[in-house]
C-alpha cells in the first residue's frame, strides 16, 4: 500500500485497486480516519459490540514520545461506528474499513471467477464452474462455493469447501465445478434465481469471487391467474385480488370464485340496490298523520304544508304542530348627538317582536393630547380621545375623524371633531402654538441697576422681562420691549446690594392679541 498517499487517502486508493471496503467492522481489516491533514489508519485486531481493538503506529505517549521508543501502540480501544471520532484523536472521524480477506485481484496476482459458458442447468438441478487464475508458484490449499436463493441470504443456501489431495502448483489457472444436486444436496425448484460465489485459499491468503447468478429451467404452472400455488414444484406466489364487476357481483371474472354480497339501499323503503340496480318489493311509508313529515318504518322524509296565520306563527292551524320560527328582523338606528342619546333596535318587520335594544351613547368628554407647543414651521396635530356617556373610548376613524386649522404658525389653532357612523354632529377643541422663546446672555451689574442682554429672535414682535427678589418670582415686576430688533435693557429704581432673579420670554401679536412664549432660564444678579 506504498501508493495509497496520506492515511485519509487510503479507504478511496485501496477500493480503487481491487480491495473490499465498507462500514461493518471486521477482525483483520484496516480502519481509516480522516481529518483536515493527513488521516491516520489502524489494523483492527478483534470486534467487541460497538468497539474495535486496533493496533496502530505512529503514536506519542503524554510526554511527547513515541510508545515503546518505537511509536507503536497496541491494544487501542476505539468507537467502531462510522462518523465517530477517534477516543486520542477528537479531530479524526472513521470513515470505514478495508477488507484485506475479500478482495478479489490484489494485485493482479490472484483473480477468482465464474466459468459460465461451461455451466449446466436443469429443472431441478445445476453444475457450476469457476475459475482460478495465479502465477504457477502459487499453491491452491482450499477452494469452495456458496450458493443462496433469490430473496435468502448465503447463511439459509448451500456451501462446500474441499481441500484438493494435493496443492496445486505449476499450472496457472484451474476450473473447480459443483454438482449442486449430489455435492451441496441442494433441492433446486424450477424457474427460479440463484445466486453464488466462488472461494480460495491461495498462498496463504482468503479469496472470493464477485456474485454470480444462474436460473433454473422450465416455468410454474396455476390453474387461473387468481391461483397462489404452482402446480409442478408447489412454489407459492402473490397475486392481486379477484376481479368483480362490481360490489353487487358474485362470481370472479378471473377465476370464477362465487362470493355472497349484500345490496345497498337508501333505507328500508327504498326499492333499487344502489350498486346493481337490482329491485326488491316494500310496504308503503307509514305516517302518524297528514302533517308528519317523516316515515316511521324507513325515516324518509316528505314535504308537507303546515297551515299558519302568518310567517311567525309557531302552531299549525291543522295539527297543532309546533315550529322553531325565524322573526324577519330589521335593525333601525338613531344616531347620538352630543346633547341625546341614540339607539339600535332589532325588530320583526311582520309581528313587531323586538330582539333587543341597544342604547347609544352620547359623546360627553374630549382630550387633547396636547393642548400648548412651540413653534417650529410644521404643522402641529394633536391626538383627540373622546369618552362617551358610560365612559368607553370613542375610536378614532370609526366613530369620528379629526381635522385641523390654523395649526402650523403661531396663534390659536383648532382641531375639529367630526362624527360618523353611530353619532352625528362635530366639536371644536382649541389648542396654542406658542413663538419661540429666547435666552439670557449675561445680567451686568450697576448701582442700583441690571442690565439684562439677550438673544435676539426674529420671528417674534418683542420681549417681556420678568424680574423679582424671589426665586419664585413672587411680586416680580414685568418690562415689556416692544421690538424684536433689540437685544438689551436696563433695569433701574432697583435695591442696592440686592440679588435679583430676572427671566425673559418672547410674543408675538396674532389679530391684535399677544401670545408669549415659555419663560428662559432665570439668571441672577447682585446690584451694586
Amino acid at each position: 500500500m506504498h501508493n495509497f498517499g496520506n492515511a485519509k487517502n487510503w479507504y478511496t486508493s485501496a477500493q480503487n485497486n481491487g480491495f473490499s471496503v465498507g462500514s461493518t467492522p471486521k477482525a483483520k481489516s484496516i480502519a481509516v480516519w480522516t481529518d483536515s491533514s493527513y488521516g491516520h489508519v489502524g489494523y483492527v485486531v478483534s470486534v467487541n459490540g460497538s468497539k474495535i481493538t486496533v493496533n496502530e503506529g505512529g503514536m506519542l505517549d503524554t510526554n511527547g514520545n513515541a510508545y515503546n521508543g518505537t511509536g507503536i501502540l497496541n491494544g487501542s480501544v476505539c468507537n467502531s461506528a462510522v462518523g465517530s471520532t477517534k477516543s486520542s484523536y477528537s479531530s479524526k472521524i472513521l470513515v470505514g474499513y478495508i477488507y484485506l480477506t475479500e478482495n478479489n485481484s490484489v494485485g493482479n496476482a490472484v483473480t477468482l471467477k465464474a466459468a459460465e459458458d461451461k455451466n449446466t442447468i436443469s429443472s431441478n438441478n445445476a453444475v457450476i464452474w469457476g475459475r482460478v487464475d495465479k502465477p504457477s508458484d502459487y499453491a491452491v490449499t482450499k477452494i469452495g462455493i456458496k450458493v443462496r436463493k433469490k430473496g435468502s441470504t448465503y447463511d439459509k443456501g448451500w456451501e462446500k469447501y474441499e481441500a484438493p489431495s494435493k496443492s496445486y502448483v505449476g499450472n496457472t489457472y484451474m476450473y473447480p465445478y459443483y454438482d449442486l444436486k449430489s455435492e451441496l444436496s441442494a433441492n433446486l425448484i424450477h424457474a427460479t434465481k440463484y445466486y453464488y460465489r466462488f472461494y480460495a485459499i491461495v498462498n496463504g491468503k482468503e479469496y472470493w469471487s464477485d456474485e454470480y447468478n444462474f436460473t433454473t429451467t422450465g416455468s410454474h404452472s396455476y390453474d387461473n391467474a387468481c391461483d397462489t400455488t404452482c402446480n409442478v414444484c408447489g412454489n407459492t406466489r402473490k397475486v392481486e385480488s379477484h376481479k368483480y364487476t362490481n360490489d353487487c357481483d358474485t362470481t370472479c371474472n378471473v377465476c370464477g370464485a362465487a362470493r355472497e354480497i349484500t345490496h345497498k339501499y337508501t333505507n328500508a323503503c327504498d326499492t333499487t340496490c344502489n350498486v346493481c340496480g337490482a329491485t326488491r318489493k316494500v310496504g308503503s311509508h307509514k305516517y302518524t298523520s297528514d302533517c308528519d313529515t317523516t316515515c316511521s318504518i324507513c325515516g324518509a322524509v316528505r314535504k308537507i304544508a303546515h297551515k299558519y296565520t302568518n310567517s311567525c306563527d309557531t302552531d299549525c292551524n291543522i295539527c297543532g304542530a309546533k315550529r322553531v320560527i325565524t322573526h324577519s328582523f330589521k335593525t333601525v338606528t338613531a344616531k347620538a348627538t352630543l346633547t341625546k342619546n341614540g339607539s339600535i333596535v332589532k325588530k320583526c318587520s311582520v309581528c313587531g317582536t323586538t330582539a333587543s335594544t341597544t342604547i347609544i351613547y352620547s359623546p360627553k368628554t374630549f382630550k387633547l393630547s396636547t393642548t400648548s407647543y412651540t413653534y417650529s414651521g410644521s404643522a402641529k396635530k394633536p391626538s383627540v380621545t373622546v369618552k362617551d356617556a358610560s365612559g368607553e373610548t370613542l375610536k378614532n376613524g370609526t366613530d369620528y375623524t379629526v381635522s385641523y386649522k390654523n395649526n402650523k404658525n403661531v396663534g390659536t389653532a383648532t382641531a375639529t371633531v367630526t362624527f360618523k357612523g353611530n353619532y352625528s354632529g362635530s366639536k371644536k377643541l382649541n389648542f396654542t402654538i406658542k413663538p419661540k422663546t429666547t435666552s439670557l446672555s449675561k445680567l451686568t451689574a450697576g448701582s442700583k441697576q441690571l442690565k439684562v442682554t439677550w438673544k435676539k429672535n426674529s420671528s417674534v414682535s418683542g420681549y417681556q422681562i420678568q424680574y423679582s427678589t424671589s426665586k419664585k418670582f413672587l411680586g416680580a415686576k414685568t418690562v415689556t420691549v416692544k421690538s424684536y430688533k433689540t437685544t438689551s435693557s436696563t433695569l433701574k429704581s432697583l435695591k442696592a446690594k440686592k440679588t435679583y432673579y430676572v427671566r425673559i420670554r418672547t410674543y408675538k401679536t396674532v389679530n391684535g392679541k399677544k401670545v408669549y412664549s415659555d419663560w428662559s432660564k432665570a439668571l441672577s444678579k447682585k446690584t451694586k
